[in-house]
Parts: structure tokens; sequence; C-alpha cells
């Protein structure tokens, strides 16, 4: 019964489109914060600062040990942080797309659910918890925090081959 109701997801245009946007919705607002690589670009501008000004120095004809040691530092700085920053932008140049997030669920509409394999991913990935009470079943799906309840009677139709929430299996109801 729990795998019926989670194929009825698979199988719902509307619920695909709803769970990609809603999906979508939270990567986007995760991913917006540019703080790190804000404040790489501040310490490379830091980095570059203290670079100059010890050029300055050496033009000035402060040379030493020291001199050379701190410029060795900031180079070796600057080239982890030029590295660190090309990294978080690529990171951040690949973004995904609400039509990736629709065609990653699509594909389980291709799975044989009569495999014992294709069952587990579906549940692994759409059914949070399902709760067994005498009376009723509630499933609760990753993508909302909705419940919907199953009533006894329903699970007794499933067993008996008939569909107990209709065509698209999609009742909201509050447990009991």
């Amino acid at each position: 019964m729990v795998l019926e109701k989670a194929k009825s997801i698979v199988m719902s245009d509307e619920l695909i489109e709803y769970i990609a946007g809603r999906t979508y919705r939270y990567y986007t607002e995760q991913n917006t914060d540019t703080s790190y690589t804000d404040s790489l670009r501040q310490e490379l501008k830091q980095v570059e600062t203290a670079t100059a000004h010890l050029l300055r120095a050496v033009e000035a004809g402060i040379f030493n040990e020291a001199t050379k040691t701190r410029m060795d530092e900031l180079d070796q700085q600057g080239t982890d942080l030029k590295a660190a920053l090309a990294g978080a932008e690529l990171i951040s140049g690949l973004r995904l797309t609400q039509d990736h997030l629709k065609f990653f669920l699509l594909q389980f509409r291709e799975l044989d659910f009569s495999e014992p394999e294709s069952q587990r991913r579906i549940i692994d990935i759409f059914v949070n918890a399902v709760f067994v009470y005498d009376d009723r079943v509630t499933i609760t799906f990753n993508y909302s925090g909705d419940n919907r309840t199953i009533t006894l009677q329903e699970v007794d139709a499933a067993a008996g081959g008939v569909r107990g929430l209709g065509d698209t299996g999609h009742q909201h109801c509050v447990p009991k």
C-alpha cells in the first residue's frame, strides 16, 4: 500500500511539478549566499595590498631575509586563495535548474516496480515515515509536511486490489 501511494506521486504530473518547484525554490534559497566567495575575494585583496606594500619597500632598498620570507608567504597565500576562489566559483556556476530536478523525478516512472530494488528506491526517495494505528495508516512523504491518512477501510480495499484514494491518491487528511 505504501509503495502504491509512492508510485502515485511519481505518476502525477501535478505532484512532479510541485516537488520540482518547491525543491528548486529551497535550493536557490540555500545557494544564494555569497559570503564565502566574498570573504575569499576580500582576503585576496588584502594579500595583494600587502604584496604591493612589500614591493614598495623592496624598491626603496629594504630587502633582507625577512622581506624575502614574507614575500614568499604572500605569494603562497595568494596562490591558495586564487585556487580556493576558482573552486568556489566553479561550484557556484554549476547551478541546478527546475528542469534538472523534474528530469530526475521523472526517471522514477521508468522503474520496474515489481523489482525489490526499484521498490526500495522509490520508498527511500519519497516516503519519510509510516505510522500504523488500529484504524488507519499515516504516511508522511518527503516532499511536504503534510500527513496522508489512510483509513482501515482503505487498507482493506488495497488488500483486495482496490485503490482507496481515488485515481490520484492525493487526498490530504489530518490524523484523527
